[in-house]
């Protein structure tokens, strides 16, 4: 099976899924638990929200193992990181496990940073938003 951007292509989307279906157990594991600190750090309807984020682990996930819209995909995940990791890790240098939590958020950071290397390298990204630069 011949792939776009070959096997270190499929290995990075691969990966990167990885973690996010890691991610969908865990809240699949520890659904009311994930729900009532999501509620205690402030995050209203967070019991809508919850399936909606799992929604984006696993859909999200399959996408990228399966190469189906990748730029998208990468974007949306990004994005959707982006959003949840200063609710999840704000306060991490006053938390008790601060190093825990400043790890927590670089880690995310570096989620990001190999999300948008899938969309700049994926060869399905529009025409239009190559030639601007996007």
């Amino acid at each position: 099976m011949s792939m776009p951007g070959g096997l270190v292509h499929f290995i990075s989307r691969a990966a990167i899924a990885a973690l996010f279906f890691v991610a969908f157990a865990g809240k699949v594991m520890a659904y009311d638990f994930l729900v009532g600190l999501s509620g205690k750090l402030g995050i209203p309807f967070a019991a809508y929200l919850m399936p909606v984020a799992m929604a984006f682990d696993l859909l999200g996930g399959l996408a990228l193992l399966f190469n189906r819209k990748v730029w998208l995909v990468s974007l949306l995940l990004a994005a959707y990181v982006a959003f949840v990791t200063p609710f999840f890790h704000f306060n991490w240098a006053a938390a008790p496990d601060a190093y825990q939590e400043a790890v927590n958020v670089f880690e995310n950071l570096a989620v990001i940073g190999g999300l948008l290397a899938l969309y700049l390298l994926d060869p399905s990204r529009p025409e239009k938003w190559k030639q601007a630069g996007l």
